[in-house]
């Protein structure tokens, strides 16, 4: 997310054109396909105002403002693809469009009149005004249709949500809130001017921008089926790319187990063998891969139920495989300690040792070590993720301007002082 859109509305750009009537026509609309540099000049000085420090990372780091860029031509691309994929066809988003509209002018309008005042959002508008609002026809109905746009995206979002009502104090809520802005977006065309000659310029964008952010969203949706990493995906590629093969890993653990078997010191082949980084000890020396005094339910379910099958002093017959990977395992001892109320708690000490099969991203020093099915499969949804990305923006040519670097403040020289001599 470009810092300039985040601050401002966090998106991009749409405007639509009438629609265009006759059969089988849906409504034309055309998205905005370039950003000029005094668009983005408006959209500096307005974030400049509010958060300076944000306008001065831009200004030191150019690789920021291109990283910017190219964040901010990428939502324009989605709100593109979003349009072509019909998402102004649904009633619920194009309700949802001037819903945004309103919001956005009125939040803006309520700034710049009560600027230089603590008084919350929409302070200055007076319950009579909110009262003398539903007095005109036809409002009581454009808030019934407003609640309904919001409940339908709020069930988008989680379905459970429809199982729930919304209760007299949201509604109470929601009614007031429809007042407000509907009467701020209307006293904006009437006072906003003289109050600031560049609101109607300003505005047009953030509400362009937090219009196509919803559309952005839009496009993300309903096409995250081409993302979805399937099993199978993840099967395949472990099988055909050597670097997840785990083969060799499993043999060298089956070795492992059989000198176990035999008789060696388990003790010293875990000190040998085992990549588990919990066999170190605070004090820096090795365990033996013992772990004392293990509560029952803290180990993995797969790794706990083969160590409480077997009988303190008893090796298990097979390895255990775990997301971690293999597991030897020898349960040391176990004691069930009577509770108050007549229950147990079981603890149990257990020596295992470990050949991992986790994965670490070799580019990224700082990556989590993750199961290899795990690794792979964000592997997969990070290449489909980019490729996704990809197509969108060769599909939806944008142009975007480079952000202007912003001047700093000129200071002023401090006055000369003029002495006067005394004749």
């Amino acid at each position: 997310m470009a810092l300039v859109v985040a601050e401002v509305a966090a998106g991009s750009a749409v405007a639509q054109r009438p629609a265009v009537k006759g059969p089988n026509k849906a409504p034309a609309v055309e998205c905005t396909k370039r950003m000029t540099a005094s668009d983005l000049k408006v959209l500096l000085d307005d974030t400049k105002a509010k958060n300076p420090k944000m306008v001065e990372r831009l200004n030191a780091d150019p690789e920021l403002r291109k990283k910017q860029t190219e964040d901010l031509r990428q939502l324009l691309a989605f709100a593109c693809q979003a349009v072509k994929d019909g998402a102004l066809n649904d009633p619920v988003n194009k309700s949802e469009m001037e819903n945004l509209r309103v919001e956005t002018v009125a939040a803006a309008f309520d700034k710049i009149a009560n600027k230089g005042t603590d008084r919350p959002a929409f302070a200055s508008i007076s319950d009579d005004r909110v009262a003398q609002f539903y007095k005109v026809a036809g409002n009581e109905a454009q808030l019934d249709e407003f609640l309904k746009v919001k409940v339908a995206l709020l069930i988008r979002k989680d379905p459970e949500f429809a199982k729930r009502e919304v209760t007299a104090d949201e509604k109470a809520q929601a009614r007031e809130f429809f007042a407000k802005i509907r009467i701020s977006d209307a006293d904006s065309k009437i006072k906003a001017r003289a109050l600031d000659p560049s609101f109607a310029t300003k505005t047009g964008l953030q509400v362009k921008l937090q219009q196509a952010q919803f559309l952005a969203g839009f496009c993300s949706d309903s096409n995250a089926d081409k993302r979805r990493v399937t099993e199978a995906e993840i099967s395949d590629i472990i099988k055909t790319h050597a670097e997840f093969n785990i083969a060799e890993k499993k043999a060298k653990a089956e070795g492992i187990l059989a000198r176990a078997k035999a008789g060696e010191d388990f003790a010293a082949l875990a000190n040998e063998f085992t990549e588990d980084p919990g066999n170190m000890g605070q004090d820096g020396k090795k365990q033996g891969g013992l772990y004392r005094d293990v509560p029952k339910g803290q180990m993995v379910p797969i790794f706990e139920n083969a160590a409480l099958a077997l009988k303190p002093g008893e090796l298990s017959p097979m390895l255990v495989e775990s997301d971690f990977g293999y597991h030897i395992i020898k349960l040391e001892r176990r004691s069930d300690v009577p509770q108050s109320g007549g229950t147990s708690e079981l603890t149990y000490d257990v020596r295992h040792i470990l050949i991992s099969t986790m994965q670490k991203d070799p580019k990224d020093p700082t990556a989590q070590e993750l199961p290899v099915r795990e690794f792979v499969r964000k592997k997969l949804e990070t290449q489909k993720e980019d490729e996704f990305i990809a197509k969108v923006v060769a599909d939806n040519p944008v142009e975007v301007a480079a952000i202007p670097v912003t001047p700093p403040p000129v200071k002023k020289a401090p006055a000369k002082r003029r002495t006067v001599r005394r004749k």
